[in-house]
């Protein structure tokens, strides 16, 4: 948290560099860089802080809404750029890349892992169909080395799953077929 807080006031310090030397940009530039900053690093504390139990508890409510959203943007009311129907449009903060949102699903896949332990083969397979549906998503904007990215994560949180034996299977013949 210190190392971010040095970039941060390093690149505000930057900007009010640039912004004095240029007229273009000027003093407005370095001050909204700043509350950009400020808020980030707000924002970076909070999701620090944050108790990820809650993530945990409703897992599949909040993977159904997630990808729920994520799937009317691409297919009916998404931001189209550059011929592209990857953009969300979130009010107050704007414009938004689908492909970065995706990324959020990452530790709410953890938690439907963590929901599904103990279910044995069961659960083993309703964590496989959630990752295939990551992926079968991501193909629909299209993101193919995203989906290729999206899939090593799950696989890695799967198989650390499968390692410490959430599911109850026989973990080696898995890992390997896997």
């Amino acid at each position: 948290v210190a190392m971010i807080a040095i970039v941060s006031i390093c690149s505000i310090l930057l900007q009010i560099v640039i912004g004095s030397n240029s007229t273009e940009l000027g003093w407005n530039h370095a001050m909204k860089h700043a509350l950009h900053v400020g808020v980030g690093f707000a924002v970076m504390l909070l999701v620090y802080r944050l108790d990820y139990t809650f993530i945990g508890q409703f897992a599949k409510y909040i993977a159904i809404l997630f990808w729920g959203y994520v799937f009317i943007n691409i297919h009916f009311s998404g931001l189209e750029m550059n011929g592209a129907r990857a953009w969300a449009y979130i009010p107050g903060i704007g414009a938004i890349s689908l492909r970065a949102l995706i990324y959020l699903f990452i530790p709410v896949y953890a938690g439907l892992l963590y929901e599904y332990r103990g279910k044995g083969v069961q659960g083993l397979m309703k964590s496989i169909a959630w990752m295939l549906l990551a992926i079968w998503i991501c193909l629909q904007i299209p993101a193919t080395s995203q989906a290729c990215l999206m899939f090593f994560m799950m696989a890695v949180l799967l198989s650390l799953a499968v390692w410490k034996e959430w599911f109850g299977i026989k973990r080696i013949p898995f890992l390997i077929g896997f």
